[in-house]
């Protein structure tokens, strides 16, 4: 009984902040940068969390590209995409670049957003390229605001 008082109700009449998972193929960048950024951003607006088809750890680049922003992401754990992650949830930000390479169930009622966003380890030349991590985090930065100005704006 206690386990389906923190799953989503997919009611617009359910009083309590909407709540917002990140999804990704893996749990090594995206997903920690775009929850990051929902909890300072959307602070007393949305609850987030973030989770992976894998669970994997933190890429180093990850950790550095944040820390040059300010954030301290080395303790950050995204979960394991699961069925009950995923009822938890309101809105699932789908964040990958390729349509359908990541499909997680969705729940009745809940809403899915896709942002193509390209995996940087994908895109790094090598392991020590950090480039398409400050590209990657710059865009869900950007995309993670508008995302955020959308709710305060349906809030007036």
């Amino acid at each position: 009984m206690s386990q389906s008082v923190n799953k989503g109700s997919h009611s617009a009449n359910y009083r309590r902040l909407p709540r917002v998972l990140f999804v990704a193929e893996s749990t090594k960048a995206r997903t920690v940068m775009a929850e990051t950024y929902l909890r300072e951003m959307g602070q007393g607006l949305v609850e987030t969390q973030s989770a992976g088809l894998e669970r994997l750890p933190i890429d180093q680049r990850t950790i550095r590209v944040m820390s040059e922003e300010g954030f301290d992401v080395r303790d950050s754990s995204s979960q394991l995409a699961s069925r009950d992650i995923m009822e938890w949830a309101d809105i699932i930000i789908v964040l990958c670049a390729m349509p359908g390479r990541v499909s997680p169930w969705i729940p009745d009622g809940g809403i899915r957003k896709d942002w193509p966003i390209e995996n940087p380890e994908r895109l790094a030349a090598d392991n020590e390229d950090i480039e398409p991590y400050r590209v990657v985090r710059d865009n869900i930065k950007r995309r993670v605001q508008q995302f955020v100005n959308a709710i305060k704006l349906s809030k007036r």
